[in-house]
């Protein structure tokens, strides 16, 4: 029985180390995913880490599950330990006694110590109270990554013209956007410039309708479809953005990148190239893992693998927020080169938003803000 118990104890002992570890995971990806709200959002990757956390939770369930059994065996083994062994002990104490074979202290300090069992209960019981805690945590975290029903938006009809006409932009009171004009056509290039915090990253989040427009006067208008007031659209199908510091969590370079998309082999070679993280992935593999928030790399490679994502998704109209501000000037002109190349081969509208030239010469207008 006692080396039973020992091994019961042991399992329960690895379980539970497996179990803090399990949770230490899902509480470090519940940090990811609120620090790339963005990210997943505009990627509409929110089934994907649904998923994702769905399987850890699943597998918490498990583990959670066969503690409880190892505990009940435990707790059953150790209750016969502690109420009836004395009881036993008690019995044996008056036959010894009786028959001149103990002495009435052997029999005290006998019944005694199997009395002192009784704290191991104790501490058992206070552990299966914490177990129902974490199983508790566990069903509201489950609740809050539960997918919820969809709308129905429509997609973004074939974009031939983006034409803003903004007066002005107050948020939260203070004046942000003033006297912005301009248009696009399809497969154009534009620049934006100015000061930092001028608005130049605001602008871009009421193209995409990612900030509260109420204080908007004026129009984004996509053809003729007014966007800052058109609920019914899908702007994530057709407009996406890169973003000075990209999201990046805890997997593979070909994970951060595809987030569960299937791409051909020769595109994710291809947008790798473009991106310039050729001699990156032949010196580590596309299965190189990344740690949560790209601790392991530097901040051009994190920046390169924000691109690659953007890019392998070929969005109708591309908004790109600093593209090469973590990298020297040779690397940022031949990365916005092949970045040009690239949207102009697959008919991408583009807006970049920056304080560098190398993408001067390929713009067809520029807006000073």
């Amino acid at each position: 029985m006692f080396f039973y118990r020992q091994d019961d104890y042991k399992k329960i002992a690895r379980l539970t180390s497996d179990s803090q570890h399990l949770f230490a995971d899902i509480h470090k990806a519940i940090s990811e995913s609120f620090d790339g709200i963005f990210h997943i959002k505009q990627l509409q990757k929110e089934n994907y880490f649904t998923n994702y956390m769905s399987h850890k939770l699943t597998k918490q369930k498990y583990i959670n599950q066969k503690i409880a059994v190892y505990f009940s065996l435990y707790v059953s083994i150790s209750s016969f330990v502690a109420f009836v062994l004395p009881m036993i002990s008690l019995l044996l104490s008056v036959l010894f006694i009786l028959n001149s074979q103990m002495t009435l202290g052997a029999a005290i300090a006998m019944y005694s110590l199997t009395r002192l069992l009784h704290e191991p209960i104790r501490v058992i019981a206070d552990k299966l109270n914490e177990r129902d805690i974490a199983l508790q945590t566990q069903k509201n975290l489950h609740h809050i990554y539960s997918p919820t029903p969809k709308i129905s938006y429509q997609s973004l009809p074939e974009l031939k013209t983006l034409n803003i006409a903004i007066q002005s932009f107050n948020y939260n009171n203070k004046s942000i956007l003033c006297d912005v004009f301009f248009s696009l056509n399809s497969g154009d290039v534009l620049i934006i410039k100015g000061e930092s915090g001028i608005g130049k990253t605001t602008l871009s989040h009421l193209i995409m309708n990612t900030i509260d427009t109420h204080q908007l006067n004026g129009t984004i208008m996509w053809n003729d479809i007014l966007l800052n007031e058109a609920v019914i659209y899908n702007r994530f199908s057709s407009i996406l953005k890169t973003t000075q510091d990209p999201f990046i969590f805890e997997g593979s370079i070909l994970e951060n990148i595809s987030l569960g998309d299937i791409f051909s082999q020769e595109e994710i070679d291809t947008i790798i190239h473009i991106v310039g993280l050729e001699e990156f992935v032949k010196e580590k593999g596309l299965s190189f893992n990344l740690l949560e928030s790209g601790q392991n790399i530097s901040g051009g490679q994190k920046q390169r693998i924000g691109l690659a994502r953007i890019l392998i998704r070929k969005p109708q109209l591309l908004i790109l927020d600093e593209p090469t501000s973590a990298l020297d000037k040779s690397l940022s002109q031949e990365i916005a080169k092949k970045i040009i190349h690239f949207t102009k081969a697959h008919h991408i509208t583009t807006i970049i938003i920056t304080h560098k030239e190398e993408f001067d010469m390929f713009a067809r207008k520029t807006v000073q803000l």
